[in-house]
């Protein structure tokens, strides 16, 4: 092939990545990929999905999200009336109630809020693209790092069963938008715009209280909003003035809008207040541990309590290396990315990742890890607003995530409660400012980039997305259906013979 053949079959697939088709292809392979999970994946999944649902029916029976105390029987969800991630059970118990009402089967059920969850993840990606374009990224860089995205073994997994990440991966990308929405109009905009900020509080009060890690992002808005706001007005008391002006122009404009969207900001105050600042003065931290606030005997029946209580009963090392844990924990964030499991009734037999995403991944990481090391700060220190909004965010997102496990591996002595998907709510912002740092890398060659994006989408589907479940499944993983079973069974047939690493089940497992 000539030079000039070659640079224009790169335009040619250039401007396929850069189409609205592809964009919505990947939506529509998210979609397929997520279903196949949720009509194949014998409940409950690893990913605490039999907890979940045991919340949204304990709420189902009691309506209000306040608890006078311990409610009867919870013990194995820990202290159900402290817990400061509760949102997303609470408002699920209310499709649960109308889908109870329409079959008692409980495969039924967990189908019907499976699709709900799918819905949920799903809604974010538009609102994703939207913010990518926001921080710089042109259509192809958007689409690949999204084609990418959702070809992660993990995301499908996470995306196609009942868990409070698909609401928290929607409120997110929510967020992020308004964010960078508000912080442009406070800019560019005489007059501050007051129902922003309401709605961008609002989406952050409605995250912290559906997973109390998001806190450490709501500090990161909100301290970029009040930089914000300090920046145009001066002062505290222009800031007052200006908020209140606000505030009877938007009044005048519409009564309704104005004061609806006031009480719905003042209703997730109150959320808020009542739970988190409620344990914050009666306990010092946000999300209080289960045994300060129920009996050890109690506690005891909460898995993950347990788990690490006797961990830490019966530790014997107290050297505890941050570099040694940073290994295991970039290992274990990687593994957990692109592996799969099944849930506990067939004790979480995990499989590894395959050959295609394993080492596309291996490879991106370090080009990643080169890219931002020799361009980061060029790209951060250059970029819009957006951009450094972003990158601020997910990086202090990290850093807390790391910070963290690094916590419980002291008070353990074990690397616990490791996984990917704690990371995804940050994975495109970050996926995008390192495409711009590679960029810088690779200057003006736009046939090498558009060919780096083609092998690793090409290195990731052979064998990413559900294409790892697929193939590393067997008869247990499925509900108790002959179709289900045979279908499942036959895909795989047709993918082991073609799908490098199909035959070592165990690879890069610890």
């Amino acid at each position: 092939m000539s030079t000039h053949q070659a640079r224009r079959f790169s335009s040619l697939i250039f401007a396929g990545l850069s189409s609205n088709w592809f964009f919505w292809g990947a939506v529509c392979v998210l979609v397929l990929q997520a279903s196949w999970i949720a009509l194949s994946s014998l409940y409950p999944m690893a990913f605490d999905e039999e907890y979940h649902l045991g919340l949204i029916r304990l709420y189902a029976a009691h309506s209000s999200p306040f608890w006078d105390g311990q409610p009867k029987s919870a013990n194995v969800f820990g202290s159900v009336a402290t817990d400061p991630s509760y949102l997303y059970h609470w408002l699920m118990n209310f499709p649960y109630r109308v889908i109870e009402t329409i079959s008692s089967n409980q495969t039924t059920q967990v189908i019907i809020l499976r699709f709900i969850n799918i819905g949920l993840f799903v809604a974010a990606m538009p609102i994703w693209r939207s913010v990518l374009h926001k921080m710089g990224a042109n259509k192809a860089a958007t689409n690949t790092t999204i084609g990418i995205f959702v070809l992660l073994p993990i995301v499908p997994l996470l995306a196609g069963q009942i868990n409070y990440d698909n609401l928290l991966f929607l409120l997110v990308a929510g967020i992020s938008l308004i964010s960078i929405q508000t912080l442009q109009k406070i800019k560019s905009e005489k007059r501050m715009p007051v129902l922003s900020i309401v709605m961008m509080l609002t989406l952050c009060l409605m995250a912290a209280v559906t997973k109390y890690a998001f806190l450490p992002l709501f500090l990161v808005f909100v301290v970029a909003l009040l930089w914000s706001l300090w920046k145009k007005y001066g002062s505290v008391a222009s800031i007052y003035k200006e908020l209140r002006l606000g505030l009877l122009h938007e009044y005048k404009k519409s009564r309704f809008v104005s004061i609806g969207m006031l009480t719905v900001f003042l209703l997730f105050c109150l959320l808020f207040i009542q739970r988190d600042i409620g344990n914050v003065l009666r306990y010092h931290t946000p999300a209080p541990s289960c045994d300060a606030v129920l009996s050890i005997e109690d506690c005891s029946e909460y898995g993950p309590w347990n788990r690490d209580y006797y961990l830490a009963k019966n530790k014997q090392s107290t050297n505890y290396n941050p570099i040694a844990f940073s290994y295991d924990w970039v290992r274990g964030m990687w593994h957990r990315s692109i592996f799969t499991l099944a849930g506990p009734t067939v004790s979480y037999q995990t499989r590894g990742p395959l050959s295609g995403p394993a080492y596309t991944t291996i490879a991106l990481g370090i080009l990643v890890v080169l890219g931002i090391l020799l361009r980061g700060y060029t790209v951060f220190r250059k970029g819009n607003p957006a951009l450094r909004l972003m990158v601020s965010m997910a990086f202090v997102y990290i850093a807390v995530v790391w910070l963290d496990g690094y916590e419980a591996y002291t008070r353990t002595g074990k690397a616990v409660a490791i996984n990917g998907r704690y990371l995804l709510i940050v994975l495109l912002p970050i996926g995008v400012y390192a495409i711009f740092c590679l960029a810088k890398l690779l200057g003006q060659r736009r046939t090498l980039k558009t060919a780096l994006a083609i092998v690793a989408l090409f290195g990731m589907a052979w064998g990413g997305g559900v294409g790892t479940f697929i193939i590393r499944s067997n008869e247990t993983w499925y509900w108790p259906n002959s179709t289900v079973k045979t279908v499942n069974l036959t895909v795989q047939g047709w993918l082991k013979p073609i799908t490098p690493g199909s035959g070592k089940p165990t690879q890069f497992l610890p």
